[in-house]
């Protein structure tokens, strides 16, 4: 599993905001114990399966496979066809059957937890198909498609300049909507990401209206890792002339400080910062014991 520094939260995982129903209602059917070789050679048959057939019974149950598949240590021989990938990218952009994007969306998902899965998600060009899914109504897709993205974020070299150009900033800002704190918490760190030292990106969030809606998240919410991405955030735009003056007039001072101030009331025994001021236009953040 890939875990290790970066601009972004490591530590918010898709295991820490859905629970996963294929986890817990696994069918004892898949409950899999298949090796490379079997996998490889399963690959192709799910693969016409998918693009060939028209029940959606039969379409699910081959993405159920595959989705199951890529939990175990089968998932190279996922990672390592790019007739599956192709296929998979196909299958999700379509969208014809909810609950096949699900089980491929998961897939994706789980690909992207290992260096060589997250590698050909990038090379796959798998990127504009995950924006797609930002739109899709499912929950859980949601789910899939944002931790996915911020993998990429994270961990992949060259994958913020790729999912910036990808369009997903207003989607990104329009899921700031959303009230799962934890799936806020990853969209928002996304965003931080993509903002940070990045001009452009700055402009996009502020023309969707994204200042507005990291102040009210908040205003609404007490979840700290929640807070804490939002307030990077709201730090990375206010450096910029232009979302300065409207974090303040929609009242980002005032929230800001209310939050400062409910910090020092539950923490009575934390020491005062050193009086040692930042440069003002500076985007770094401060680091904590």
């Amino acid at each position: 599993c890939l875990r290790h520094g970066g601009e972004g939260m490591a530590d918010v995982s898709l295991s820490a905001c859905y629970d996963n129903k294929e986890e817990n209602n696994r069918n004892p059917d898949f409950g899999i114990d298949i090796d490379k070789i079997e996998a490889e050679s399963a690959i192709p048959d799910l693969i016409k399966l998918i693009n060939d057939e028209d029940d959606a019974v039969v379409i699910n149950e081959a993405t159920m496979m595959v989705f199951q598949l890529s939990k175990t240590d089968a998932i190279d021989a996922i990672i390592n066809s790019k007739e599956m990938i192709s296929c998979m990218i196909e299958a999700m952009n379509k969208a014809e059957h909810a609950e096949a994007v699900r089980f491929l969306a998961g897939a994706i998902y789980n690909m992207s937890q290992k260096k060589n899965g997250l590698k050909i998600i990038f090379e796959a060009n798998v990127i504009p198909c995950l924006v797609k899914l930002l739109g899709f109504s499912m929950e859980s897709v949601l789910f899939y498609a944002i931790t996915t993205l911020h993998n990429l974020l994270l961990y992949q070299d060259g994958g913020k300049e790729a999912v910036r150009s990808s369009g997903c900033i207003p989607k990104m800002v329009a899921l700031l909507q959303k009230n799962n704190i934890k799936f806020l918490t990853i969209c928002t760190d996304c965003l931080q990401i993509l903002a940070f030292n990045h001009q452009p990106s700055k402009l996009e969030i502020l023309k969707h209206g994204g200042p507005l809606h990291l102040i009210h998240i908040i205003k609404s919410y007490d979840y700290e890792k929640l807070l804490w991405t939002a307030t990077r955030v709201l730090k990375v735009l206010s450096v910029c002339s232009a979302n300065k003056p409207v974090i303040i007039r929609e009242g980002g001072m005032d929230a800001l400080t209310n939050i400062l101030y409910h910090t020092i009331q539950k923490n009575t025994n934390v020491e005062p910062y050193p009086q040692v001021l930042p440069a003002e236009n500076s985007e770094s953040y401060p680091h904590f014991s």
